[in-house]
């Protein structure tokens, strides 16, 4: 019904894995997202004014437009994708920040208490008095470093500090505690900082804009044919553990901003699905219906002759021993709203399996390429 090509060589595009070695890409490790290689690729291939990530999680399509000289927006919902977004994609005059690292360098951090988490998950993943000085950092930053933009900097270089003094560890849908021997926070921290600094020293000044806002895919506040591009990778389908696996991030730094409740999540609504894809369970239902109004919105607001590439995964239901094809089930979608399908790109492929063991097929990680006629 529609191209579909295998690349499996490109499989690490679907990853964060490559971001790790570019500058300021590898400042919070987010492992939904995709490589800073891939949106570059496209986007050189493409050549937009400018871009569009309804799903922009930690600003990975921004990054790399603003590194090209492209404008950009994204769009997301979690608090600390937001955050980590904005500050990834800001300007900063270096000097300031240098002048802020010294200064907040020089301080030592006293025996602070911990009463104020009420997460016993928080609790467990860090050592007492390391929980205690991030709480110590993390309010020092907010009350005595003036700047905004350089005190997001360092909010963030401290989140990513925390990740590497915890016990904690994201596996899939879970986070495990493991008991390890630790750094102190002070010496990662520091480490973080110059770390940061050295990366926008070493980043592209190209002037390029990159617009980031809290909002909704299905109902996207762009005005129509504003981008011309949209590159994308939307939840996957049975897959929730995103809005979960960042509990420890969301419960220290952004204590008053909780996770929105999971219905206003794509696909998590079952309680009003319209008619359509009956053959799947209620969950896939509820996906389908959503990823239509996102398509829909996409359809909108990118230009005729746009472009957009959208990395999904697809899904194997055990309860059902159903595996869904959701990259083509999404390029049907697509077709219907009126965009071309150019092709599928097949990125990743794994066995699905039952009770851990038992083969039921594989699942595909795909790349669609549409475009707007």
């Amino acid at each position: 019904m529609f191209p579909i090509e295998h690349r499996l060589e490109y499989g690490k595009l679907a990853t964060f894995s490559p971001n790790r070695k570019y500058p300021i890409y590898r400042w919070f490790h987010y492992k939904e997202a995709f490589a800073r290689d891939l949106v570059v690729e496209l986007l050189e291939n493409w050549k937009p004014k400018r871009v569009l990530d309804p799903f922009c999680g930690v600003g990975t399509t921004c990054l790399a437009a603003k590194e090209l000289g492209i404008d950009s927006v994204g769009i997301d919902v979690l608090p600390l994708a937001l955050f980590v977004s904005k500050v990834k994609t800001r300007d900063y005059d270096v000097d300031e920040v240098k002048k802020w690292a010294d200064f907040l360098l020089k301080q030592r951090p006293g025996v602070y208490s911990t009463e104020r988490i009420r997460d016993p998950l928080v609790k467990k993943a860090f050592l007492p008095k390391t929980l205690g000085m991030i709480l110590w950092y993390k309010d020092f930053i907010q009350e005595k470093i003036e700047p905004t933009e350089v005190r997001d900097l360092f909010t963030l270089a401290l989140i990513t500090a925390s990740q590497k003094c915890s016990f904690a560890f994201k596996d899939g849908a879970v986070i495990k505690i493991i008991k390890r021997p630790v750094p102190p926070i002070r010496n990662v921290l520091k480490r973080e900082i110059k770390k940061f600094i050295l990366d926008i020293e070493a980043f592209p000044k190209t002037g390029a804009q990159a617009r980031i806002i809290e909002g909704d895919a299905r109902a996207i506040p762009l005005a129509d044919e504003y981008v011309d591009a949209v590159i994308t990778s939307p939840p996957y389908l049975n897959k929730i553990e995103y809005t979960q696996v960042y509990r420890i991030e969301h419960a220290i730094f952004f204590p008053k901003r909780p996770l929105p409740p999971l219905k206003s999540y794509v696909g998590m609504d079952l309680d009003n699905i319209p008619e359509g894809w009956e053959q799947y369970p209620l969950p896939a239902r509820a996906y389908f219906a959503d990823m239509k109004k996102v398509l829909e919105e996409i359809f909108r607001v990118l230009k005729p002759g746009g472009n957009a590439a959208i990395v999904v995964g697809n899904a194997y239901f055990p309860d059902h021993d159903l595996i869904i094809d959701v990259d083509i089930e999404l390029a049907k979608i697509a077709r219907d709203v009126g965009f071309k399908v150019r092709k599928i790109v097949v990125l990743n492929e794994r066995w699905a399996t039952k009770k851990r063991t038992i083969k039921r097929g594989k699942v595909r990680e795909s790349l669609i390429l549409l475009r707007k006629l």
